[in-house]
């Protein structure tokens, strides 16, 4: 006839696989999740990059035009100031031209 009672030995041991199992897949779970996390980090990282090279693009894109622009109001003031520079020139070259004719003209 068999004990009808089970071997508190027994009880002990099969507990400790149950707990051993439970850690095994504890420990599965959370590699797991550990690994998953770092994937995600990565795509992170990667659409971080992405988004500041193209940001950093768009910024010098912006300064290009910006810069041509400037250039582009410096060139027309400076083209501006040298026409009003002709034109006094051209009006002091008649000016003295007229004053000169009529010093040396005989009256």
């Amino acid at each position: 006839m068999e004990p009808t009672t089970p071997n508190p030995i027994q009880q002990v041991l099969e507990a400790e696989r149950e707990a051993e199992d439970q850690l095994e897949r504890a420990r599965h779970e959370a590699e797991a999740s550990v690994g998953n996390a770092r994937r995600m980090a990565q795509q992170l990282l990667k659409r971080n990059e992405l988004r500041t090279q193209q940001a950093l693009a768009r910024y010098e894109e912006h300064r290009k035009q910006s810069t041509e622009a400037e250039a582009e109001r410096l060139r027309r003031e400076a083209d501006a100031e040298l026409e009003h520079a002709r034109t006094k020139i051209e009006e002091s070259f008649e000016s003295l031209v007229d004053d000169t004719f009529d010093a040396f003209w005989p009256q």
